[in-house]
């Protein structure tokens, strides 16, 4: 039987899952949800099984996660799975929003999983050293096998939390949600910004624009943080605090992996070598 993931990235973790989980699957197409929700039609899930897969914001799904689980038909699908990227525990509120959102659609989230990666988060601490990434990125893998055993199987099963902390700091998620897309008018750009368009290209739903050679944000951001991350020049910063802060995306992901993400066709002259 079939199946379809649909993906979410800000700084490629996400997108690192879901291509690995699509080579145990076989069979498995790779669908971009910002590609999907530009079609301006809705999305019709094919036969078999879906999954979502996406990075878990401040205990919730990503606005855009959440959009698209409202517009998908998913008439034809027979299993549903979603696995999240996280940089600690954290999962618990992503599902159930999740599930409360398929279950107006009389559909169920049959298994739901997390994988540790390491930290994009600018305004948390320090994530780990390349010795602790590699660590991380060999333990997702094996856990990507028993996700795709269980996937094959079409069983039921969920990762849960005990963490009494994670279950009261979800709750301000919908705070988050309320703030994040006028956020971006905290950002800001150094001198040592080039212009060279990196922010503008990897931006998952097009809220940059790059006007006398600096980035200029329309707050419809959803704070996936690709364009701090991705600055080739560490120049994008939100606030003094950012700017000792380190810089991460995956080391897989380039910036054409991320203009595919939202079907803009990559330059490659201009990207040549550059992640």
């Amino acid at each position: 039987m079939p199946t379809t993931i649909y993906y979410f990235t800000g700084t490629g973790n996400s997108l690192t899952v879901a291509r690995q989980l699509a080579v145990e699957l076989r069979e498995t197409e790779l669908v971009p949800i910002p590609k999907a929700m530009n079609s301006g039609e809705q999305t019709r899930a094919p036969q078999g099984a879906v999954g979502l897969v996406f990075p878990v914001y401040v205990m919730g799904l990503p606005k855009i996660v959440a959009r698209f689980a409202e517009q998908v038909d998913l008439s034809d699908t027979e299993y549903i799975f979603c696995v999240c990227t996280l940089a600690e525990s954290g999962m618990t509120g992503a599902f159930s929003e999740l599930e409360k959102i398929l279950d107006r659609k009389q559909k169920v989230v049959n298994a739901a999983f997390g994988i540790l990666m390491p930290q994009n988060y600018v305004f948390g601490p320090e994530g780990p050293n390349t010795a602790g990434q590699q660590k991380l990125f060999r333990e997702a893998s094996l856990k990507i096998m028993e996700i795709a055993a269980v996937i094959r199987e079409r069983r039921t099963l969920r990762d849960t939390e005990t963490d009494w902390k994670v279950r009261i700091l979800r709750f301000a998620h919908p705070i988050f949600v309320w703030l994040s897309s006028s956020e971006d008018r905290k950002f800001s750009v150094l001198d040592s910004c080039s212009g060279c368009t990196t922010c503008e290209k990897v931006c998952p739903v097009g809220n940059i624009t790059i006007e006398n050679k600096r980035p200029l944000w329309h707050h419809s951001c959803e704070m996936c943080f690709a364009c701090v991350n991705f600055c080739p020049t560490k120049s994008i910063q939100m606030g003094e605090k950012t700017q000792q802060h380190g810089r991460y995306h995956h080391p897989d992901v380039m910036v054409r992996d991320m203009m595919e993400q939202h079907g803009r066709r990559p330059d490659l002259t201009t990207l040549k070598n550059r992640k």
